[in-house]
């Protein structure tokens, strides 16, 4: 009997979620994943879309570069991020309605512990009161030994439901803990995600901007284009040739004494950012029929602070005072390593200069039409290089992602 009223009494509490909480809940959290279900299916449309575009771009670059063949390069790269951008808003979207589902979720597990705790907390009160009424009292009381045992019986059934609800408890627990993982790592693709979905809106911007600019530069001629590509070609041969030299001048005057032991081996990131727009050596790289790309393209907002990804000394500070000049920071560091950063706005350090790792040597740049940024750039961005022996490697040899 004593059981008996020990549950009717913990179920009439109003701290137990009632039964039309638990449908309601179990309601949202339906409705919410029909939500995401209609989104991962749009997400999955709008890949297919995605992969034909991808199937143009790929036979555009096994064409000879022309004029024509350039723009509708560029042509189709507008249309897929134009489909990137459609899908990583539907997948911010999806990780939204999941976060949802993930809070229900955990005020519901929230609550049902609230209620085991409770009524872990009724055995236990109730297991004292009748282990305040020993056997001894019993028989003493001149109760039967039938009273005896029913009290011997009371006593296993709550330590039953004692052990029940203890490990109930326990799983609603652990419960508890995994949806609160799972809800810090959502926040932190959808955190990933938003951050992607503004770099392809700037990439959008970038990529109509680079059409419009060849349209312009070319008139649509033929013969202005190849020129311009010439052009293109010389400057950056000039550039390499350059950076070459400088690197060879500056490790002639330096010895083995120039670096300390203190000096790091590791590199760092040389902006906030890890965003990559361009990857080295990347096969989406649009002048790809000019120059291999020779480094990192991070996202960096324009003026964004730039650091020594190692300490070294500057070989060089290309400074400019027009758009088409393209201004950069030339660091050497031991092991023959040396570090490049480009489409620089502004640089605060000189040739010669020792800089530590994590100083700052200038602010980040790429706007198209802003001083230092060279010409056809898509955007705000920093170009970052490593090289050995004057040869660009790839920069995620030292730096990790």
């Amino acid at each position: 009997m004593l059981l008996l009223v020990v549950l009717v009494g913990l179920f009439a509490s109003p701290i137990t979620p009632s039964i039309t909480r638990v449908f309601a809940a179990t309601d949202e959290v339906t409705a919410l994943q029909k939500s995401i279900d209609e989104k991962n299916a749009k997400i999955k449309e709008i890949q297919t879309k995605i992969d034909s575009y991808k199937k143009v771009i790929d036979k555009k670059k096994l064409e000879r570069a022309s004029l024509n063949n350039q723009v509708d390069l560029i042509t189709n790269r507008i249309q897929k991020t134009q489909l990137d951008i459609e899908q990583t808003q539907l997948q911010t979207e999806e990780l939204t309605l999941e976060l949802s589902a993930i809070e229900i979720t955990l005020e519901d597990t929230v609550q049902k512990i609230r209620a085991q705790e409770v009524f872990v907390g009724a055995i236990l009160r109730n297991m004292q009161s009748l282990d305040a009424r020993n056997s001894v009292e019993v028989l003493a009381s001149g109760k039967s030994l039938t009273d005896f045992f029913a009290n011997v019986q009371q006593h296993k059934q709550l330590q039953r439901s004692l052990a029940d609800s203890t490990r109930l408890l326990s799983k609603a627990r652990a419960e508890l803990e995994a949806t609160k993982v799972a809800k810090e790592s959502k926040k932190r693709t959808l955190s990933l995600l938003e951050e992607a979905l503004q770099a392809k809106k700037e990439s959008l911007s970038g990529e109509k901007n680079v059409k419009s600019v060849l349209i312009q530069e070319t008139s649509s001629s033929e013969k202005k284009f190849n020129s311009l590509v010439d052009n293109l070609r010389r400057e950056y041969e000039r550039t390499e040739s350059e950076i070459s030299s400088i690197e060879r001048q500056m490790r002639a005057k330096l010895d083995s004494k120039s670096f300390d032991a203190s000096t790091p081996q590791n590199f760092t990131w040389p902006v906030p950012s890890r965003y990559i727009t361009t990857y080295f050596r990347d096969s989406d790289y649009p002048y790809r029929h000019v120059f291999e790309h020779s480094g990192l393209d991070i996202r960096a907002a324009q003026k964004t602070p730039i650091r020594a990804a190692n300490s070294g000394f500057v070989a060089r500070a290309q400074r400019c005072s027009s758009s088409l000049c393209y201004s950069y920071t030339l660091i050497v560091h031991q092991n023959q390593v040396s570090t490049l950063y480009g489409h620089m706005s502004s640089i605060i350090v000189n040739e010669g200069d020792f800089v530590t790792q994590g100083d700052i040597i200038g602010y980040s740049g790429g706007t198209p039409g802003t001083v230092g940024a060279g010409p056809f750039v898509t955007g705000p961005h920093l170009h970052f290089e490593t090289r050995v022996n004057g040869i660009p490697v790839n920069p995620l040899n030292y730096v990790q992602p």
